[in-house]
């Protein structure tokens, strides 16, 4: 819109001097304009148009923080506040601010260097009665002494959040929460790529802290197990700014409050709670031990004693023990075979045979493995979300970003020359128990469908019919529980799914028997396919534990946020094919069978680049397939080759293989209704990524020996995948969909328990 020419109108109204009605504006613009210079020479717009969803006003003043008074900075954008606090004719401090909020409409101004500007929008129905109030605050001004301390503060807050701008990357506040909670939530993610979670309510017993590192005793060197959880009790013995080794101890329980840490295969977890009133103070210590850590030497021996004093104690711990089995009889070449928690003889006399300083061991592995993009962040408090916001950023925004990757581990920690054991144990308390334990893939990214769950419902059902009840009738078994491990111990990269069973004596004679029956329940289950109504079943139970969320310890609640946080997007972006886990575990698959026949074609016989690859593409909750393709030919070209590719999948000879492979047509139907060029429902991104001259004059050296490893990642994936039996490929395809699921071939039992179950009949025949 542009003002063409002006023309002079006359009017009966002795306030109007000019009046333009030419406006110049966009030939689809259905609006009408109209210009004003009143007597007073303000100049006026006027928009017209009879169908609009809302009125809107906004004055503009050429006066900005620039004319602030040298002595007085700030009290331009200190008026702007004051203006909005009544006039003569309007006194009421909120009747300008009732009016617009209570008819569905905003209101709001900003200070700039050289200019004001007020502005609202209302239903147009009440323009008239809101702009007479808008006017008058420029006509005649109360500036309400009663409101002057708190547009102060208003003003002071708009300042302390502007401190962290550069910090903040990301603010989340429609977290979903049960409608019974009355706790407020905000989500952050800092510039450093620390994830933030922040709970706020005025009534709290307990203020309270964890922080998440992503990382565990799998990343243990080889040499010095233990070295994590060391790590864990080093890391709160002081640091540069708090160097005092008992300064957060002593005001953690010198005032009512709790503190520990615990270390996990993948993760390690740091928490506390404490006295609301002290959570500033708190938090500013608890912040610099991953700012600046001291690991003072003086403390090395006596916390390497308390490592080993909860060795000791973990000796005579029948599940601790049964841990320790299951890892000492899976391969010897994956970290989960090493033993994790340290004691003194890993950590002190053996290393210093070897000639290692273990403190220099722990410092190398905290500047390795701690780094703010692997840390979550969970805080509760009774401050606002605003004020816990602006204590978070400050303790926290200095924690270094290393740009570390999350590790990865090889996905089956056993093989097949491990699997299929039976293993007798000697209880340290009287028990009979028999654990019957899967490997299953790592299913962590699915937790907004956690299929393990629906299989865990079926097998630890009580009721009729359930498989408790039928080893109850035969009096083999009291007790009957099946879960996966990752619900809280992280084991990235594979699963472990349990049957642990409480034992009757006959049941601890008749053990091949009670094994016989369990996967005969499970034979059934596959036969039977799963069930939307059990799935659904599962759901609901889920929302109403969900909705009626039991009360927990501050410190138990953020610490098992923390964690969350990390394995669950702050933010989930829809995306249609996500509702079910069946197309999530469907995408994985279609990638590992495309993923060769793509490097073939585009990269060995087309030659279209030194580096080609097809995989799964995961981000804030949304996943898609994706081809890369690093080529210096024309982007049109490349991307015509990988549209002929995809199509391609349906030749005869290729799908066949699939079909093949699979013994099922899902991946097919998956590939038809969301990957096809032909799908209605597809959506695509093509990017096309030039380098800048700089980065084409780089090293060649360099660029080859990058794209060489990425190569050699790729062939090591490859190569674990396919090393990865039949039987962990169906249970990944394993997935609610209308299949005839009798056709699957899958293994019903271990030969080892069928020869036992043969002999045991025989013997009772």
């Amino acid at each position: 819109m542009a003002i063409d020419s002006e023309k002079q109108v006359s009017s009966s109204d002795s306030t109007i001097i000019r009046i333009v009605d030419n406006i110049k504006k966009s030939e689809y613009d259905p609006w009408d304009y109209r210009g004003l210079e009143l007597s007073n020479e303000m100049l006026i717009v006027l928009i017209s148009h009879p169908n609009i969803d809302k009125a809107a006003v906004a004055l503009d003043v050429s006066i900005g923080s620039l004319a602030n008074p040298r002595d007085v900075p700030g009290i331009a954008h200190f008026l702007e506040h004051m203006l909005f606090m009544g006039s003569t004719k309007y006194p009421g401090e909120n009747e300008y601010k009732k009016l617009i909020e209570g008819n569905g409409g905003s209101s709001n101004a900003f200070t700039c260097s050289d200019h004001t500007n007020y502005y609202f929008d209302i239903n147009p129905s009440l323009l008239p009665d809101a702009l007479d109030i808008f006017a008058q605050f420029f006509i005649s001004p109360l500036f309400a002494a009663s409101s002057t301390d708190r547009e102060l503060e208003a003003v002071n807050s708009e300042y302390e959040g502007n401190l962290f701008k550069d910090v903040r990357l990301r603010i989340v506040d429609n977290i979903k929460k049960s409608e019974c909670d009355p706790w407020d939530y905000r989500g952050l993610e800092l510039s450093n790529e620390m994830l933030i979670v922040l709970i706020s309510h005025p009534n709290i017993d307990k203020a309270a802290a964890a922080l998440h590192v992503s990382i565990g005793s799998l990343a243990n060197p080889r040499d010095v197990p233990g070295i994590a959880h060391f790590l864990e009790h080093m890391l709160f013995i002081g640091s540069t700014k708090y160097p005092g080794e008992n300064e957060y101890k002593k005001l953690i329980e010198g005032n009512g409050g709790y503190s520990n840490a615990f270390t996990c295969s993948d993760h390690t977890n740091y928490y506390f709670d404490i006295n609301p009133s002290l959570l500033l103070d708190a938090l500013d210590i608890f912040g610099q031990f991953f700012i600046s850590p001291l690991f003072a030497a003086s403390s090395t021996d006596r916390e390497l004693e308390a490592v080993n004093s909860e060795y000791e104690g973990n000796l005579f711990k029948d599940v601790r023990r049964i841990t320790q089995l299951e890892k000492s009889t899976s391969d010897s070449e994956h970290p989960y075979s090493e033993f994790s928690s340290g004691n003194t003889e890993s950590l002190r006399p053996t290393p210093k045979q070897r000639g290692i300083d273990i403190r220099e061991v722990l410092l190398d592995f905290y500047k390795a493995q701690y780094s703010s993009n692997r840390m979550s962040l969970a805080v509760l408090g009774n401050q606002s979300l605003g004020e816990l916001q602006s204590l978070v950023i400050n303790s926290f925004k200095d924690v270094p970003n290393k740009k570390l990757q999350i590790p990865k581990y090889a996905p089956d920690p056993y093989g097949e020359k491990n699997r299929k054991t039976i293993c007798y144990v000697v209880p340290v308390k009287e028990s009979r128990r028999l654990i019957i334990k899967w490997v299953i893939p790592d299913h962590q990214e699915l937790y907004y469908c956690n299929p393990e769950s629906y299989l865990s419902h079926l097998i630890g059902h009580e009721g009729d019919g359930s498989l408790l009840s039928y080893l109850k009738q035969l009096g083999l078994a009291i007790e009957l529980s099946s879960a996966d491990r990752n619900s809280g111990l992280g084991l990235p990269g594979f699963n472990f799914f349990t049957i642990n069973l409480e034992l009757t004596i006959e049941g601890l004679n008749r053990w091949e028997q009670v094994i016989y029956i369990v996967y005969q329940y499970l034979a059934m289950l596959r036969k039977e396919g799963p069930k939307e109504w059990i799935f659904n079943e599962c759901k609901n139970l889920n929302e109403m534990h969900f909705q009626f969320r039991e009360k927990e310890r501050p410190a138990k609640f953020v610490s098992n946020l923390a964690l969350r946080i990390r394995l669950h997007a702050i933010e989930i972006y829809l995306q249609c094919f996500q509702q079910t886990f069946e197309n999530n575990a469907l995408l994985e698959l279609f990638c590992y069978f495309v993923g060769e026949p793509c490097f073939d074609q585009l990269r060995t016989k087309e030659q279209l680049g030194y580096i080609v690859r097809a995989d799964t593409r995961r981000s804030h909750g949304v996943q898609g397939f994706r081809i890369i393709v690093q080529s210096a030919r024309e982007l049109d070209y490349i991307n015509q080759r990988i549209e002929l590719f995809i199509d391609s999948i349906r030749v005869p000879q290729l799908e066949a293989e699939i079909i093949k492979t699979l013994e099922r047509n899902d991946l097919l139907r998956f590939y038809d209704h969301y990957i096809s060029p032909h799908s209605i429902y597809r959506r695509k991104l093509a990017l096309h990524v030039n380098p800048s001259s700089l980065t084409l004059q780089k090293s060649i050296d360099e660029k080859n020996t990058n794209e060489n490893k990425d190569q050699l990642d790729a062939m090591n994936y490859k190569k674990s995948l396919s090393n990865t039996d039949k039987e962990r490929t169906q249970i990944e395809a394993t997935v609610p969909v209308d299949v005839n699921h009798e056709a699957i071939k899958l293994t019903e039992q271990l030969v080892m328990i069928d020869n036992l179950i043969e002999s045991k009949l025989k013997q009772i025949e």
